[in-house]
């Protein structure tokens, strides 16, 4: 209900002007939202306020205790769905760092086996011509293991043994 003020009857009506006074302060005191309210004073509102269409500016800090919604989507929702979103994000960028890395891990290893099969290639391949030679080096003598009858010509002596 809006304020009402009785209308003094006649010129001088100090009891009707009082009463308008009254009603007046106690509008103000109880159904008006201040923008500059003072200390202490209550300054809340009792039931929903229509801004008609029109712009709420210059909001500092806005301090929600329930849902928010927009154009009928709870913000809420919206907002821990991105969180979440957000999180699945960081976690696959990790997942893609670590695989990263193990990548190069793995080609740096791929890059040692692959030395490595050069070099036994080279002395499986050295061995293979010595053998195709026929002759294999011991004690710097060369022998031809082509032609050996008798093995006490090519080891004639005890080389030791193998413990």
């Amino acid at each position: 209900m809006k304020l009402v003020l009785n209308k003094p009857t006649s010129g001088y009506n100090l009891a009707a002007i009082n009463e308008n006074f009254t009603r007046i302060e106690s509008e103000f005191q109880n159904k008006v939202l201040y923008r500059d309210n003072p200390v202490g004073e209550p300054n809340t509102l009792q039931t929903d306020v229509d801004a008609n269409s029109r712009d709420i500016y210059n909001v500092r800090d806005l301090y929600i205790l329930r849902s928010f919604s927009v154009n009928g989507v709870d913000l809420s929702t919206v907002l821990a769905e991105a969180a979440a979103s957000a999180a699945a994000s960081a976690a696959s960028a990790l997942a893609a760092s670590v695989s990263a890395a193990a990548a190069d891990v793995s080609e740096a290893n791929a890059l040692i086996y692959s030395n490595d099969a050069a070099n036994s290639y080279a002395l499986a391949d050295s061995i293979s011509d010595s053998l195709a030679g026929g002759t294999i080096g011991f004690d710097a003598i060369a022998y031809d293991f082509g032609s050996v009858a008798d093995l006490l010509e090519y080891f004639n002596r005890d080389f030791g043994s193998i413990v």
